[in-house]
């Protein structure tokens, strides 16, 4: 009798943690085939949002909005709308209508953060993996640079994986905020600690050859949040 209960807690765990972990894997295997905003390459991440998000909902993790998060909720949902009543005035509809289900895919995104980040350890797997990930992308470029390929920098930006500057900076610069996190975080051993803060340092530093504007500001606007 105790065996049904703990199988289906097994059960919902393994589901709840699919979401975050498709999310990551997906993200991360886009970058380094070279993805970048064509539909064919966005496509995919999102379906796997569309499937997390019938995940989430299938094993009831879809739980009440924080206040926190409200702010970044309806902003970003302003900018969807916004976005959509353009098609009354663009002068392609095409390309508006991909522009809105980009979008779309970054505010399902948004859920399921928002969705993780109302449970304590679901949000710190997520941060964990998002830093590992970061470790990850950040160590791959730099040894892309150490190893002297001038196909990594178009000019004097850097463009590998992606072949887009923005989206360079982005994939080793979101990660940053959790892998500080972690590397102040007082219950890991000291040496843990300190191969967290060099991957942070590495994943500011290889950041930064991207020369993304756009990127150091959100940087500094989302190390100002957390």
């Amino acid at each position: 009798a105790p065996a049904a209960p703990a199988g289906a807690r097994l059960v919902a765990v393994a589901a709840l943690a699919l979401p975050p972990v498709m999310l990551l894997a997906v993200g991360v295997g886009l970058a380094f085939r070279g993805g970048g905003v064509a539909p064919e390459q966005w496509q995919p991440v999102a379906v796997g949002l569309a499937a997390s998000l019938l995940v989430l909902a299938v094993v009831g993790a879809i739980p009440q909005v924080q206040r926190a998060a409200l702010p970044m909720v309806v902003a970003l949902a302003a900018l969807v709308l916004w976005s959509a009543a353009s098609f009354a005035w663009t002068a392609s509809r095409e390309a508006t209508f991909e522009h809105v289900l980009r979008l779309a895919m970054l505010a399902a995104a948004a859920a399921v953060g928002v969705v993780y980040a109302a449970r304590p350890r679901a949000a710190l797997s997520l941060a964990a993996g998002l830093a590992l990930l970061g470790a990850i992308a950040a160590g791959a470029i730099e040894v892309k640079l150490l190893a002297g390929s001038t196909e990594a920098f178009v000019g004097s930006r850097l463009s590998w994986p992606i072949n887009y500057a923005n989206a360079d900076a982005a994939l080793v610069w979101l990660p940053l905020p959790a892998l500080l996190a972690l590397a102040a975080a007082q219950p890991l051993r000291p040496l843990m600690r300190a191969g967290l803060a060099l991957f942070a340092a590495l994943a500011l530093a290889v950041g930064m050859t991207a020369q993304s504007r756009g990127a150091a500001i959100a940087l500094v606007g989302a190390l100002v949040a957390a």
